[in-house]
């Protein structure tokens, strides 16, 4: 049947009244019999109409042969010969590929190109107990037959929900295929997706490493640096625009902050990515723009530095509402969080217009690590922005706090701030922002 069940008919000839039945299947018919299932109740000896036997989902094509022993109530017994043999096709989940219908597949599944080189993978967990990771499989010529013959793959523990897959080449259309597994390294069926790296312009390094003891200035709008080496920085680091940073080896850069004034992108992916001076993406200070956006994502460990800021807050302004918070991601194996490092997307403050203006709402963090070595005196905000005074005017509303979350491994210690803005005084007072959300800080 189509849901892989055996469904056999069965009469008992000579018999009246009620008959009990077990069944028997085997692919040897000189073999001892076993008995794989027994009725629960007497039915009709004159028609066991529409037996059941669930095959097993994971098997390959096989013949089976089938055989039934049934006894009436009055205690007589009866045993069929062997069937003729059954032509059992693979079961659905057949393990040929060590795939697994019982496995769920992801949910929300997405895919980003974030390079020339890099395409995200994200997706909803799947929430199962038996799952212990998922593999994204990929090729650049047809989607891979099952997640488990695949050749080229990313695969990630249970805890995460995103996979960045890296060492592609840049313009050329890849199919995915993602997948859970568990234990046993048998795969779900999985989620198909196509989607092509960037094709935009970019300083490109192939094959070593790329070292430079002063500042460097990447001036396109649109900036990418990628290649198969190491990057390593010893100065400043000033764009405009995007910028990501993809590299197969490590990032290490270091000396002052690295800063976008425009309030935009900045991607880092590497190996391990080491930051040894603060990233800040913030508006124009004065003008209450919002802040930008921060990625990191290394495969084996990220380390920031003692001192260091990573700043994603919004602008503060001298005469409007402060720019909102903007959005800070961070997912690595390792994390190592140095003493009196911060990170931050903090709401801006309000300036004074006719009268008092709003703080900024706090932005959005998520990070996600597999293991924390946490320094002192750190800290994580996200908290609004205060709402300037109005004097003789209304005060200005202190912004919302925005949200932090860490899924996983919990740093032991409540380092978050989400507070709401405080309230700008005038007549009459502003409102206090809104305490935010967070999970994981405690």
């Amino acid at each position: 049947a189509a849901n892989h069940e055996l469904r056999v008919d069965v009469s008992v000839a000579g018999f009246s009244g009620d008959v009990m039945c077990s069944a028997f299947i085997h692919e040897d018919k000189a073999a001892a019999p076993t008995t794989v299932d027994t009725m629960d109740e007497y039915e009709p000896a004159a028609g066991i109409d529409d037996y059941h036997y669930k095959m097993d989902q994971n098997s390959v094509a096989r013949t089976i042969y089938i055989r039934f022993e049934c006894t009436s109530r009055d205690g007589r017994h009866a045993l069929s010969p062997w069937s003729e043999g059954f032509a059992v096709p693979a079961g659905p989940g057949s393990n040929t590929n060590n795939t697994s219908v019982n496995l769920p597949d992801p949910t929300g599944v997405n895919f980003t190109t974030y390079s020339r080189v890099s395409i995200l993978a994200t997706w909803v967990a799947a929430g199962s107990g038996s799952v212990v990771g998922y593999r994204v499989a990929y090729s650049n010529s047809t989607y891979p037959a099952s997640c488990g013959s695949a050749t080229n793959f990313v695969d990630e523990s249970a805890n995460k929900i995103d996979a960045l897959v890296r060492g592609l080449t840049p313009a050329t259309n890849y199919f995915f295929r993602i997948c859970t597994f568990d234990a046993a390294n048998n795969f779900s069926p999985g989620v198909t997706f196509q989607q092509m790296t960037s094709s935009a312009a970019g300083v490109t390094c192939t094959g070593g490493d790329v070292d430079t003891s002063c500042s460097l200035t990447v001036g396109l709008s649109d900036s990418i640096v990628s290649g198969t080496g190491n990057l390593n920085i010893n100065g400043q680091l000033f764009w405009t625009g995007n910028l990501v940073i993809d590299m197969t080896g490590d990032v290490h850069i270091t000396g002052g902050n690295y800063l976008s004034n425009s309030g935009n992108i900045v991607m880092i992916f590497a190996n391990n990515i080491t930051l040894d001076g603060g990233i800040m993406t913030y508006g124009t200070p004065g003008a209450g723009t919002p802040g930008g956006k921060i990625e990191l994502f290394a495969d084996s460990n990220l380390a920031i530095g003692a001192g260091i800021v990573i700043d994603a807050s919004g602008g503060n302004s001298s005469s409007t509402a402060g720019g909102s918070g903007g959005q800070i991601l961070i997912s690595t194996g390792s994390f190592n969080f140095g003493n009196s490092a911060i990170i931050k997307s903090n709401g801006g403050d309000g300036g004074n217009g006719s009268v008092g203006e709003d703080g900024g709402m706090g932005g959005d963090i998520d990070i996600e690590v597999g293991s924390w070595t946490l320094g002192t005196a750190t800290s994580i905000q996200a908290h609004g922005g205060p709402g300037a005074a109005g004097g003789g005017v209304s005060g200005g509303d202190g912004g919302d706090g925005g949200s932090i979350v860490i899924p996983l491994a919990t740093p032991g210690s409540n380092i978050c701030d989400v507070a709401g803005g405080t309230p700008g005084t005038g007549t009459p007072a502003g409102v206090a922002g809104l305490n935010g959300v967070e999970s994981g800080c405690f």
